[in-house]
């Protein structure tokens, strides 16, 4: 996390929800269709795909895959 107020320049985010929660989309073969609001932490993408690709998740994975997003079970 890093945030600036410095007058030039980006920032990474701020203490706002807003710049919080962030949209994640995925849409293909193997994706359950909907919406959900559950919490999805980014270490969640890996395992997803992992499965997604039917390949071992890398071996220091340490979640699980994105909740209700696969139709594969």
């Amino acid at each position: 996390y890093f945030y600036s107020t410095g007058a030039t320049g980006t920032n990474h985010g701020s203490l706002n929800r807003y710049d919080q929660w962030v949209v994640m989309a995925a849409m293909g073969r193997g994706i359950q269709a909907g919406v959900t609001m559950a919490r999805v932490e980014p270490p969640q993408i890996a395992p997803t795909i992992s499965t997604l690709l039917g390949i071992v998740p890398p071996a220091l994975c340490e979640v699980e895959v994105l909740p209700d997003a696969l139709t594969l079970r």
